[in-house]
């Protein structure tokens, strides 16, 4: 009985140096005698190829927690109503989420669910305006300061969005009441 356990170990050891030794002479073999093509590369870069390069935004207001709202049948990517209001500090957060416009004049998103947990207790929504494009020229500089600031949470960063009838627009991305595109201008010289 042994035997057979030390033989099946044998195999089993064996079976693993093949699969790789195998690929790595299919590999080789193929280097040396496969016929030599040239394929252009073109460079990939991270933008939009028809509206250009984009920094990338999260918001803290894109969580509702302890709400318990029915969201029975509500599924990620379902189109969803955000209710918002300012906090004490004049920043936007999350009133209420429904899956209706709603009937009273109160300032609304339309927006994009992306989870429900625990039954509503939590729900997090994607907002239509997640990409804050500039020039080609300065968003790569823009985007490694905008996530410097992020990280070292010494200044207030804010996207200014304009929101009207249950639609949002992206006006600008501002640093301590600076716009974000006025402040890049000044990192070379920095």
């Amino acid at each position: 009985m042994k035997n057979k356990w030390q033989l099946f170990f044998a195999l089993v050891v064996l079976f693993q140096l093949a699969v790789p030794a195998k690929m790595i002479w299919d590999q080789e073999y193929v280097l040396a005698e496969g016929q030599s093509f040239r394929f252009k590369t073109r460079a990939y870069d991270p933008n939009d190829p028809f509206r250009g390069k984009y920094i990338r935004l999260a918001f803290e207001a894109d969580i509702l927690e302890g709400n318990y709202l029915s969201t029975e049948g509500w599924e990620r990517g379902d189109q969803v109503c955000v209710w918002l209001e300012n906090d004490a500090d004049g920043f936007a957060k999350i009133q209420r989420i429904t899956a209706d416009k709603p009937t009273q004049m109160v300032p609304h998103l339309q927006a994009e669910l992306d989870y429900v947990r625990d039954n509503g207790a939590t729900i997090r929504v994607k907002y239509p305006f997640e990409k804050f494009y500039m020039e080609e020229s300065k968003a790569p500089a823009a985007e490694k300061y905008y996530f410097d600031l992020l990280r070292k949470g010494e200044k207030t960063v804010y996207a200014l969005v304009k929101v009207h009838q249950g639609e949002g627009v992206l006006q600008d991305v501002q640093v301590d009441g600076q716009s974000l595109r006025d402040l890049v201008e000044e990192i070379p010289a920095k």
